[in-house]
């Protein structure tokens, strides 16, 4: 892609890509990495020496503890599981796999090994994507097109790395429902390099992107909404949540600026005060004192359910 912005076109597999300054264009490029397997070459594992991260054994254990928050429904999404006499353990999981496979390389420590040796490898894969993303930049940089082209970034979800004791996504905690997304629309020179904190969802590209190009959406039964003013004002008041579903409409999460809920199947339900408790430790649901937000989120939950119409701010 770096060089089709470039040079107006490239040729890759007897498949010719042009774009030309006469007429608009979309491209998109998908980067694999960091998708496992983590494969990586050695200079770039080299950036991520295990010997200076903070894994150890106090954070195993708050991570095998912060079960004790989380509804039964929630455990089929971590790696634990309850012993006999209900206290957390250790279930089934990716993370739980690599800590047991570490113990039998290195009886003394070698889950803790283990889990950095992942580690490593994930932020090697990582440091893949981000060297592509910087030659696509270099190369719009380098073109005629640097000045009048909407860029956005993004990823399709979050990874668990071993919070919750679960590695991947599936999912509803931040680690996995969040993503990466980035948009710079030269329009909006006075929003440059500023982070927006209002809560959007992937499904909000489409109508964006429709909009930013003046066209109209193709039909009123698209989902997902124009968050074009935020482009103009990351500041700007929005009222509508993120919303995640997984499998089924009966299994969802809402996230507004500051909280969100979790709601499974069963009806139990985690509520999280993200500005005070930011890892998601300490589920809320039930507590008196957030009775009102856990109102407001239900409400907002039942809205985006049936696609109403959000109260105003």
């Amino acid at each position: 892609m770096a060089r089709v912005l470039e040079n107006g076109q490239a040729t890759d597999q007897r498949t010719t890509f042009k774009v030309s300054t006469e007429q608009p264009f979309f491209l998109a490029l998908g980067i694999f990495r960091p998708h496992l397997p983590f494969y990586s070459t050695k200079d770039l594992m080299d950036l991520f020496p295990t010997e200076e991260m903070s894994i150890t054994r106090d954070l195993l254990e708050a991570f095998i503890q912060d079960a004790d928050y989380v509804p039964e429904m929630a455990f089929k999404f971590s790696g634990l599981a309850r012993n006999e006499a209900g206290d957390p353990i250790l279930g089934n999981d990716r993370c739980t796999k690599v800590l047991a496979h570490g113990l039998t390389k290195q009886p003394q420590d070698g889950d803790l090994y283990g889990w950095k040796d992942m580690l490593m490898h994930y932020f090697a894969s990582c440091a893949i994507a981000d060297r592509a993303v910087g030659r696509v930049l270099d190369g719009l940089k380098n073109s005629p097109f640097k000045d009048n082209t909407i860029v956005i970034l993004w990823s399709d979800h979050g990874y668990h790395l071993g919070e919750k004791l679960h590695v991947s996504k599936f999912a509803f905690w931040d680690d996995a429902a969040q993503v990466n997304f980035f948009i710079k629309d030269p329009r909006n020179p006075q929003s440059f390099g500023q982070r927006c904190y209002r809560p959007v969802s992937l499904i909000d590209i489409y109508p964006t992107v429709m909009k930013a190009a003046g066209l109209d959406l193709p039909s009123d039964q698209i989902t997902g909404h124009d968050i074009t003013p935020l482009l103009q004002n990351p500041k700007v008041p929005l009222n509508i949540p993120a919303h995640s579903t997984y499998r089924s409409v009966i299994k969802n999460m809402i996230r507004i600026e500051n909280h969100k809920l979790i709601q499974y199947e069963d009806g139990s339900r985690e509520v999280y005060d993200l500005s005070s408790d930011p890892e998601e430790f300490q589920n809320l649901a039930g507590k008196s004192s957030y009775t009102e937000t856990e109102q407001l989120l239900k409400q907002m939950h039942d809205i985006s359910i049936r696609e109403g119409t959000y109260p105003e701010n």
